[in-house]
């Protein structure tokens, strides 16, 4: 394999983890994904946060993963709507790393909601 066909193989498998990314969450209840990823970067954030707001919701995540250590997620404001934006960098990634990270960030949003709204989110019913 010469280097531009492992450049170009290394960049097609990371827009394949980000659009294995958005399709997860638009198959997961609750989420809205900005756009279809055209690159390695996807976009979304909780539609409606079960009554809390969505932009506090969307840091919670943000920054509870990020504290983990284990994933180092972004944000992005979009007018004045906050993204989790997640950027996938590392060929190494794989689809059950996604699938572990989206767990995590789905478990985070569910406990900012509650914490949020100071009741019981409705991710308790679909966990």
């Amino acid at each position: 394999m010469t280097n531009e066909t492992a450049v170009y193989a290394a960049h097609e498998h990371l827009l394949s983890l980000a659009q294995y990314a958005a399709a997860s969450l638009r198959d997961i209840a609750g989420w809205h994904v900005l756009y279809a990823p055209f690159s390695n970067i996807v976009c979304f954030r909780r539609e409606h946060a079960a009554g809390a707001d969505a932009n506090a919701v969307s840091q919670a995540i943000v920054e509870c993963i990020n504290a983990s250590r284990e994933y180092s997620i972004g944000h992005t404001f979009i007018s004045d709507d906050l993204y989790v934006r997640l950027c996938f960098m590392n060929p190494r990634t794989s689809y059950r790393d996604i699938d572990h990270l989206l767990k995590a960030i789905n478990g985070m949003a569910c406990l900012a909601e509650s914490a949020l709204v100071g009741a019981e989110s409705r991710c308790s019913k679909a966990s």
